[in-house]
């Protein structure tokens, strides 16, 4: 699979990982790729010149932004690449300005660029690839601004994913580790992966239709560390969603009759009510549930545990 008869716009394509897209990108055979950056002039030769096509754009400059849009309504592909750091830590004497900058460039810029294209995007085989740090989901100590603002762009692309899923689109989100270019200097010596590497991965998972992508091996480590669950919740976070919401609603029910003291309405399902929506909960297992409460009015003292969602739900309702 390839880019063959699309149009793409990179942002941040005048070094690192954005050329590293630009060049990826024409090798999948795309039939333009628009290059943007803050100055077109410091854009590098590309291969195939013919089929990339130079754009002036500073993400926060709603003017520019909307100048793109305009003139390039029909891109397939938008790459949310451009990005700065501040590694600095928040009580230092960092101004206002530089922490504002970062959120501006990292979240507000894929902000404003996604609403301006979203016409375009609309679109079976189209979408979006935002390439966001590892930091979006695991704090940067030495840059906790730069992780905020990933954060923030991450949960960004997850509801432009749920916005444009009917349409057919595919958005991705890349977390890579420490990466060799300018801004990843700062981390001298730390083994750093390509920005080659992380362009082609990217790339691949998207027109695979992979939600999420951990480009380098520290990536990897990062993915482990968070667990199959947050993976889930990364890639399909309506669904998770919709079932956690579904079992603490079953849980509040539960709750009621356990405070009521029908531990037989409890036993039979909360009359009738599929509380176990996760798994099936033992009668003995429910009325221990119920024994518990009931003797202590608390979650405090230990309770039997099977797993479920719904069970896990108890413990987040007050008394």
């Amino acid at each position: 699979m390839d880019l063959t008869g699309r149009k793409v716009l990179i942002t941040g394509a005048n070094r690192g990982v954005g050329a590293a897209f630009v060049s990826a990108a024409l090798d999948r055979q795309a039939a333009t790729v628009v290059a943007a950056a803050r100055n077109p002039a410091s854009l590098p030769a590309f291969q195939s010149p013919a089929r990339v096509v130079s754009a002036r754009l500073d993400v926060t400059d709603r003017d520019q932004v909307a100048a793109v849009a305009s003139e390039h309504p029909d891109v397939d592909l938008l790459i949310c690449n451009a990005g700065v750091t501040c590694q600095r830590p928040l009580l230092s004497d960092v101004t206002d300005a530089a922490l504002r900058e970062v959120m501006e460039v990292n979240f507000f810029g894929p902000l404003g660029l996604a609403r301006a294209l979203a016409p375009g995007l609309r679109r079976p085989g189209a979408g979006a690839i935002f390439v966001l740090s590892v930091s979006a989901v695991a704090l940067s100590r030495s840059a906790p601004v730069y992780s905020a603002s990933k954060a923030a762009c991450l949960m960004l692309a997850l509801d432009l994913r749920e916005e444009l899923r009917d349409s057919g689109a595919t958005v991705t989100v890349a977390l890579p580790g420490f990466i060799d270019t300018d801004m990843g200097a700062a981390f001298g010596g730390t083994a750093k992966a390509a920005p080659a590497q992380i362009a082609a991965l990217s790339l691949d998972g998207w027109l695979a239709g992979r939600h999420t992508i951990w480009p380098d091996r520290f990536a990897e480590l990062v993915r482990g560390a968070v667990g199959e669950p947050f993976q889930a919740l990364l890639d399909e976070p309506r669904q998770v969603m919709t079932a956690v919401h579904a079992a603490f609603r079953d849980a509040t029910v539960l709750v009621h009759h356990l405070r009521e003291g029908d531990r037989a309405a409890v036993a039979r399902g909360v009359d009738g009510t599929n509380v176990c929506r996760c798994t099936v909960i033992r009668p003995d297992e429910v009325a221990a549930i119920a024994c518990i409460w009931l003797n202590t009015q608390s979650v405090a003292a230990p309770m039997p545990r099977t797993g479920s969602v719904w069970l896990e739900a108890v413990c987040l309702v007050p008394n």
